[in-house]
């Protein structure tokens, strides 16, 4: 019995070893699941990781990006100065007098040209009238029968800008958009217009390698058709965003311009449109910690463009809005 007894014990003994073996392998088993398991989740996320942190990178680097813009857009507005004289210095009074409020532009001074399409393709400067025909004339181009080749290749339609290079001046031909045609009477699709035409004019600007720039309202006057009264708020609005749509490297040197005119020929205008930059100049500023430049050019700003009003001529004061003026080329 007893011999037996042992016999039994033995074979218990040998079974409870398999079994400890078996949770052995088993134990071994699961732990290189694991093991395997783990490895799989770190390749996953070394594969996923990147993106996501690519991900993140460009979601932060566009919001800084956008704020950039938005900092520079606001430092361009408060660089730009309505200005109560044409591109040549001159103004012309509610009485109908014209009167020299600023020297004549120079080689150091780039000036926009309101350029008609049909001229510049067909009619030549000669028969020119209005702000054309007095700078084609302070150009000594008003009897040519037709416009430097280059300026006919670039302006072949709207909005379209050329800069030139004349004996006395340098000169951005800037054809305007037309509003008194159907295509613009939507004022989004002619703020767009507008926005590309000096996007243009600002394009062919920094590529002058001068840094002083007299602008004027384009599509102004008779070419406002439905929109006369609103296109100084136009005009404000279009620039700001054409200033955007610049490569960073022009909007730098965009910005490190020693004086923008908005200048402003008729005496009756330039109420509206100093408002209207202002009003501009507000809203861009409104998410600044800072205070707007004045828009108004003041004596302290002339001095620093080098511009001195004549003797006997006050800076001007910004009165309200006028009603919408009538219909006159400017």
């Amino acid at each position: 019995f007893e011999a037996r007894m042992d016999e039994r014990l033995e074979e218990l003994s040998q079974e409870r070893a398999s079994l400890l073996t078996q949770r052995l392998d088993l134990a071994q088993r699961e732990a290189a699941l694991a093991t395997a398991a783990l490895t799989l989740a770190r390749a996953t996320r070394s594969i996923e990781a990147p993106e996501e942190d690519a991900q993140a990178e460009a979601l932060v680097g566009t919001t800084a990006s956008e704020e950039n813009a938005a900092a520079e857009k606001r430092e361009f507005l408060n660089r730009v100065a309505a200005v109560p004289w044409g591109v040549l210095g001159t103004q012309l009074t509610a009485s109908r007098q014209e009167r020299a409020n600023a020297p004549k532009p120079d080689l150091e001074t780039v000036l926009v040209d309101p350029a008609g399409l049909s001229y510049i393709q067909e009619v030549g400067p000669a028969l020119a009238g209005g702000a054309s025909g007095a700078i084609y004339e302070f150009l000594g181009i008003q009897d040519d029968d037709g416009f430097p080749a280059d300026v006919v290749r670039s302006l072949r339609q709207e909005v379209q800008a050329k800069l030139h290079r004349y004996a006395v001046a340098q000169v951005i031909h800037a054809v305007g958009p037309d509003f008194r045609t159907d295509r613009y009477a939507n004022d989004d699709d002619a703020i767009e217009a507008l926005t590309v035409a000096y996007s243009n004019v600002l394009h062919e600007y920094a590529t002058s390698g001068l840094c002083h720039l007299r602008l004027l309202p384009l599509s102004g006057g008779i070419f406002s058709g439905s929109h006369a009264s609103k296109i100084a708020d136009m005009t404000a609005t279009a620039l700001g965003s054409a200033f955007l749509r610049l490569s960073d490297q022009h909007r730098q040197v965009v910005l490190a311009s020693s004086g923008i005119e908005l200048c402003i020929f008729l005496e009756k205008d330039f109420p509206r449109f100093a408002n209207a930059l202002q009003l501009a100049q507000a809203s861009s500023d409104a998410g600044s910690s800072g205070t707007p430049d004045a828009v108004v050019c003041t004596p302290a700003e002339q001095r620093k463009a080098s511009l001195v009003l004549p003797r006997g001529v006050p800076p001007p004061a910004v009165p309200p809005p006028e009603a919408p003026p009538e219909e006159e080329e400017i």
